[in-house]
């Protein structure tokens, strides 16, 4: 028996735990997909500005294999400082663990996804010769990035297939 005092059950919380009904779907569809956005475009800023800071502080390449690739002349950033870098670091490490967190009961090829552009961007940056700090800062961050798109896409792709 339901009093006259308690809410509807499509808008109240499931055992008062924070748990939201199914109604709420639509909404929370909607708003996830801002929020992913949000959470992509912070993450690939914050990649661009560790991968211009990586270019102008360190060799890109191992000395042994300076001669055969020239970083990139042009840098967008002018010399920035080691707490823009830190920074950046940061909302890197916040917006790709926000994704993560948030979408882990929602999408389960995330782990997948994830562990293979890792490896990917790992590998690459061993096989062009990159040292271990620019490989970390660079390649996984762009990994990290690539995982975060491929994993929604993929997202969508898996609910389309198990709806039909």
């Amino acid at each position: 028996m339901s009093s006259s005092t308690e809410p509807p059950s499509n808008t109240s919380l499931a055992n008062g735990e924070g748990h939201y009904h199914y109604n709420h779907a639509a909404f929370t569809q909607m708003s996830l997909s801002l929020i992913e956005v949000v959470e992509f475009l912070s993450a690939t800023s914050s990649a661009w500005f560790m991968n211009s800071y990586m270019n102008q502080v360190y060799p890109v390449f191992r000395p042994s294999d300076a001669a055969r690739l020239e970083p990139s002349q042009v840098d967008l950033v002018p010399r920035s400082s080691q707490w823009m870098h830190l920074g950046a670091c940061i909302v890197f490490g916040c917006s790709s663990a926000s994704f993560l967190h948030r979408r882990k009961l929602y999408d389960p090829l995330q782990p997948y996804v994830f562990a293979v552009c890792i490896c990917i961007g790992a590998l690459a940056g061993e096989l062009l010769g990159a040292s271990a700090d620019y490989i970390i800062l660079v390649y996984i961050s762009w990994a990290v990035c690539t995982a975060m798109l491929a994993s929604s896409a993929l997202s969508l792709r898996f609910q389309t297939w198990t709806r039909v």
